[in-house]
């Protein structure tokens, strides 16, 4: 069964521009990774330093599996660059309605 994950996370201020061009870049892998059914990159309307990441995922151990990933590869060091806190994140079951 899909769940979802929020994401939520204030960034640096100014950085927002230099942030969505390096998730430009490196979400194709994360839309690519075995299991990910999808993932939006959503700012604020009222707090542009405000991001809120939108992932869909077949199971939370694919999630996982690609949170592993991206640790050994040193990208979540580079993301964590312009963070300005520690994110909150929230899996969420979908409800078959």
């Amino acid at each position: 069964m899909s769940v979802v994950l929020i994401a939520e996370v204030k960034i640096k201020p100014g950085t927002k521009e230099e942030l969505v061009s390096y998730m430009r870049e490196i979400l194709p892998d994360t839309r690519a990774f075995e299991g990910n059914e999808g993932i939006d990159v959503c700012f604020d309307e009222e707090d542009s330093d405000l991001m809120v990441l939108v992932e869909k995922w077949s199971t939370p151990d694919d999630y996982h599996k690609y949170h592993e990933w991206r640790v050994s590869s040193g990208t979540l060091d580079k993301l964590r660059s312009f963070l300005a806190g520690k994110p909150s994140r929230r899996f969420l079951d979908i409800a078959d309605c």
